[in-house]
């Protein structure tokens, strides 16, 4: 009896164990599928700190670039930086661009007839990608 409850706590452990999520999806392709559809994968997938960038065209003068670091999801900063999912980008309407870069990929997001524009950078780390950078070119 004891051996048969051994038996079940291991195959349970082990069950749990095999469906926890999978945090590095070597193809860009799952990965991004993934990515859009999870907050959570999302932070898992982003290395910290975050380098983030916007235009601040407050200044009257042409508009200037702003570097600012996120240094963890619990940031205020970070909800700006959150990947839109697939029902944001139909509902706004967004474009979605994907290039690749030496070696990283550039995720870009436009709006037809408007100045929004942001771009998330990814690189791949061993066979993990995660997210490096986000650049808000909007005015």
């Amino acid at each position: 009896m004891l051996r048969l409850i051994s038996l079940c706590l291991t195959l349970s452990f082990l069950a749990t164990f095999a469906s926890a999520e999978e945090p590095c999806v070597p193809d860009f392709s799952s990965f991004l599928v993934k990515f859009e559809g999870s907050p959570e994968f999302q932070r898992q997938n982003t290395r910290f700190p975050l380098t983030a960038t916007y235009l601040d065209d407050t200044t009257g003068d042409e508009p200037r670039m702003i570097t600012y670091k996120i240094t963890s999801p619990s940031e205020a900063k970070y909800s700006r930086v959150l990947f839109p999912d697939t029902v944001q980008q139909a509902s706004t309407p967004l474009e979605k661009t994907v290039h690749s870069q030496q070696g990283n990929v550039l995720v870009q997001f436009t709006k037809p007839d408007t100045d929004y524009s942001m771009t998330f950078r990814f690189e791949k780390t061993a066979s993990c990608w995660q997210l490096v950078r986000f650049d808000d070119h909007s005015l």
